[in-house]
C-alpha cells in the first residue's frame, strides 16, 4: 500500500491511498491517520480511487476514525472512490456515512478570546466567567514527620463531588484499616478521584461520581478547591518544540494577573517528569528520614527519563508566586531558579484526540474515565539533578481550566 499526504486548502489533510486495504495493510493506514490527528489535523479526507480491494479490517479503520473525529468536532470524509470500494461501502451501508457533506463546520471563536504566540506555540485564552473565583482550603500538615505520625483521628475525610477538585496524600477505602497501608498521591477533578496505591500493586485506582455516589478520600493532607473557573487556556505546539510545564503555568498567572491560582489540565504529553511514593508513610519508623540516601531509593520512584509520551494527561495543580500565604507550606518551587511555587499531580491515559475550543470539564473527565484505563499517576517536579536530571514535563497541545484563588 502507498499513502501520500497532502494538506488541503481547508486546513485539513488529504490522504491518497493506493493498493489493497486488507488485514495486512489496515494497521499501516491506521498509523498514518493516527499521526495526522496527532499533528492537529481533525479534518481528514481520503482518496480511495486507487484502492482495488477493501476487507472488513479496512472498514474497521474507517469506522474507528470516523467516530473518533466526530467526537471532537472533526470529520473523516471520502473524496474519491474506486468502483470496488464503492460497492462494498454501499453493501454495508457506509456510503452515506462517509459522504463529503458530513464535513464539520468550524465553530466561531468565543467572545472574550485572546490569542498570542510564544515561540512555536500558539495560545488561546477564553474568559468563560472573568469575575469568578475559586476557594481553596488546605487540610492536614504536609511536614514529613507529621505525615509519618498520622493517626486515624488526624486523617481527614474529603468528599469530591463533580464541581470540586483537589490533590494530596491519601487513599480510597471504607475504613482506616483499608487505607493505612495504601496511602499515596491522589488527585480529584470532574467527579473523579484517582490515586496511586502504595501496597505494591502499582496500579492506579479510581472512583467516579455516579448517582448518589460521591468519591471520598481518607487524606493525611490535601487541598480542596471549589467555585467556578474563570478561563480556559488552550495551546498547541509542534512535537519538535513542545511546551514546558513552567511555560504554561507562567502564562496562566500572567494572563490572569493573579498571585495564586488553581487549575485542571487535560493535555497531550510529550513526556512527564516526576516521582511517586513506593510505600505508605504510615508503615515506617517515625525516626526514619526518607529524604536521606540511601533511604530515598526505598521511599520514592523517580522518572529516570520522561515517561508517558504521546499519552493523554489529566492534571490538577495549585500555583502561587513565592510569598507567604496559607497554601505556601504545601507548595514547592516549580523550577530551581523560579519564584513560582506549585503542587501538581497528573495521571496518564492512552491517547485519544482532544476536542478543540471550549469544552466542558465534567463530561470530558467522565468520558475519559469511562472509556480508558489510567496507566500511571505522578507528582510532577523539575528534575535538576547533576548529570542525570531530565528537566521538566512537556506537552504538545491541550486545555487548562484556570481560576484565581480568592
Amino acid at each position: 500500500m502507498e499513502v501520500v499526504r497532502n494538506p488541503s486548502p481547508e486546513g485539513g489533510m488529504l490522504l491518497r491511498i493506493r493498493g489493497r486495504l486488507d488485514a495486512n495493510w489496515a494497521p499501516h493506514l491506521e498509523k498514518q491517520i493516527d499521526e495526522v490527528i496527532r499533528g492537529g489535523f481533525y479534518q481528514v479526507q481520503l482518496d480511495l480511487s486507487g484502492v482495488d480491494y477493501i476487507s472488513s479490517a479496512g472498514l474497521r479503520v474507517l469506522i474507528k476514525y470516523f467516530r473518533q473525529l466526530q467526537e471532537v468536532n472533526g470529520a473523516l470524509t471520502i473524496r474519491a472512490l474506486s468502483p470496488q470500494v464503492r460497492n462494498v461501502l454501499e453493501m454495508v451501508g457506509l456510503d452515506e456515512l462517509m459522504a463529503e457533506k458530513t464535513t464539520a463546520v468550524a465553530e466561531p471563536a468565543a467572545a472574550g478570546t485572546e490569542k498570542w504566540q510564544e515561540g512555536d506555540a500558539a495560545f488561546e485564552l477564553v474568559g468563560d466567567a472573568p469575575d469568578a473565583r475559586l476557594q481553596c482550603r488546605a487540610f492536614g500538615d504536609p511536614g514529613w514527620q507529621n505525615i509519618m505520625a498520622a493517626t486515624e483521628k488526624s486523617v481527614h475525610a474529603l468528599d469530591f463531588p463533580a464541581p470540586v477538585f483537589g490533590l494530596g496524600l491519601g487513599a480510597l477505602g471504607e475504613d482506616w484499616g483499608q487505607c493505612r497501608e495504601r496511602m499515596g498521591e491522589f488527585m480529584a477533578a470532574g467527579g473523579a478521584v484517582v490515586y496511586q496505591p502504595t501496597d505494591g500493586s502499582n496500579v492506579p485506582d479510581y472512583l467516579l461520581a455516579s448517582g448518589a455516589l460521591v468519591p471520598r478520600v481518607s487524606a493525611i493532607y490535601g487541598i480542596r478547591c471549589e467555585g467556578a473557573f474563570s478561563h480556559q487556556l488552550g495551546f498547541s505546539a509542534p512535537e519538535t518544540a513542545p511546551v514546558t510545564l513552567s511555560t504554561i503555568c507562567q502564562a496562566a498567572l500572567e494572563r490572569l494577573g493573579a498571585d495564586s491560582l488553581a487549575f485542571v489540565m487535560l493535555v497531550e504529553s510529550h513526556g512527564l517528569v516526576g516521582l511517586a511514593l513506593r510505600q505508605s508513610p504510615l508503615r515506617s519508623e517515625k525516626s526514619e528520614n526518607p529524604f536521606h540516601y540511601p533511604e530515598i531509593k526505598k521511599w520514592f520512584s523517580f522518572t529516570s527519563e520522561p515517561v508517558f509520551s504521546r499519552h493523554l494527561t489529566l492534571a490538577v495543580g495549585i500555583l502561587s508566586i513565592a510569598n507567604q500565604n496559607s497554601l505556601t507550606p504545601y507548595l514547592r518551587p516549580l523550577r530551581p531558579e523560579a519564584t513560582l511555587l506549585a503542587h501538581i499531580h497528573a495521571c496518564a491515559f492512552p491517547y485519544r484526540p482532544l476536542k478543540k475550543g471550549v469544552i466542558d470539564l465534567q463530561s470530558t473527565v467522565t468520558d475519559l474515565f469511562e472509556s480508558g484505563s489510567v496507566v500511571g499517576l505522578l507528582h510532577l517536579m523539575h528534575d535538576d539533578r547533576d548529570l542525570v536530571g531530565v528537566g521538566e514535563s512537556e506537552f504538545v497541545r491541550g486545555t487548562c481550566w484556570i481560576g484565581a484563588i480568592e
